[in-house]
Order: structure tokens, then C-alpha cells, then sequence
């Protein structure tokens, strides 16, 4: 069983970043839906900026960081974030949410507190959106924030910031968790891209 701990320099600490995943990758399925989904010039089937979660999580199940990745995600971040600020397609800006909280997760930061409140804030930015399109909640659920809030909560619930070493079964559980729920996310946006939300 391996097990990660303690902070790099120039890096959050393993606790605030499988936590900042595990928000981000619950939102992050709502990107290659929007894009997928997107006619003429704005539909794109190149680099996969959702990679960036992915490299996360393989970094924190014990692989070498993946710095040529981490660039490649980075650098092409900005041009699908402008794509979708500049379309008058529904959910646009809750795409702009999740590629904000990407681009937050695959940032190199020693506050590991700021780093996870900017994360789960911009995780909670798709959820504001899908509220204000009225996109109907998962079954059970007042909101969408209500839904990403209880989530977020669930997830230190499972891993306290306090704690000093994350095992790689914990990491695995976190992961598998988010990948999960972040059907939801996938879901609601074909809803809303469909135009049957509301």
C-alpha cells in the first residue's frame, strides 16, 4: 500500500489536492459534452483538456509528474475557454467553470488552502449555472447547489483536511467516487444542450 504526504516545494500537499480532484473531476464531464455537442467552427475534436484531472490522479497514485502534460493542458486552456465564453450556447458558462477549475487544479501553488478554495469554488460555479438555466437537480436534490455543496462536504467527510498521509486505496475511492457522480454533470448538460431544461 503506497502512501503520499507531507508538501513539495512549490506544491500543494497530497490532502488538498486529491480533495480539489475529486471536486474538479465531478464537474469536468461537462467539457467534452459542450464541445462534442457544438456545430461549425466551435466543434472540436482535439486535445483533451479534461486530461488534466486525469494526470492529477495518476500523480497522486504514486506516477512521476507529468510536466509535459500538465504544460500541453495548460497551454491549450485558454483557447477552449474563449470558445466558449464568446457562444451563445446554452451552458457556456458553466463549461467556462469547469475549465477554470481544470486550469486551477493543474496549477503550481504552495497555499494548499487557497488552492482548494479557488478548486471547489469554481466546481461550485457549474452548479450555480445549471441552477440559474434550471436544469432539474439529480433525484432527490433541492439544486444543483445543494447537490454539489453536500457532495463537496461528503468528500471531507472521507478524507479530513487534516489528515497527514492519503493511502492509495483512499485515492482510488475518491477517484472512482467522483468519476461517478460526474455522470450527473454529463447528463444535465446533454439536458441543457437539447434545450429541454426549463
Amino acid at each position: 500500500m503506497s502512501e503520499t504526504g507531507g508538501e513539495a516545494s512549490g506544491q500543494v500537499g497530497s490532502v488538498a489536492v486529491c480533495l480539489a480532484a475529486a471536486a474538479v473531476g465531478r464537474v469536468r464531464s461537462v467539457v467534452p459534452i459542450f464541445f462534442g455537442r457544438m456545430a461549425g467552427s466551435l466543434n472540436t475534436d482535439q486535445f483533451d483538456v479534461t486530461q488534466g484531472v486525469e494526470l492529477v490522479w495518476r500523480e497522486l497514485s504514486g506516477l512521476p509528474r507529468a510536466n509535459a502534460l500538465r504544460h500541453a493542458v495548460r497551454a491549450h486552456l485558454p483557447q477552449f475557454r474563449h470558445r466558449a465564453a464568446e457562444s451563445e450556447v446554452q451552458g457556456a458558462a458553466a463549461v467556462v467553470s469547469a475549465l477554470d477549475a481544470i486550469g486551477i487544479l493543474t496549477e503550481d501553488c504552495a497555499d494548499s488552502q487557497e488552492f482548494l478554495r479557488r478548486s471547489m469554488a469554481a466546481a461550485l460555479g457549474v452548479a450555480l449555472e445549471f441552477d440559474s438555466q434550471a436544469v432539474p437537480p439529480p433525484a432527490g436534490q433541492p439544486s444543483w447547489m445543494v447537490y454539489e455543496l453536500r457532495g463537496q462536504a461528503e468528500l471531507f467527510e472521507m478524507l479530513p483536511i487534516s489528515t497527514e498521509i492519503v493511502s492509495s486505496e483512499l485515492v482510488y475511492s475518491l477517484r472512482m467516487r467522483s468519476g461517478e457522480e460526474s455522470m450527473n454533470y454529463r447528463n444535465a448538460m446533454k439536458l441543457l444542450m437539447s434545450g429541454a431544461a426549463g
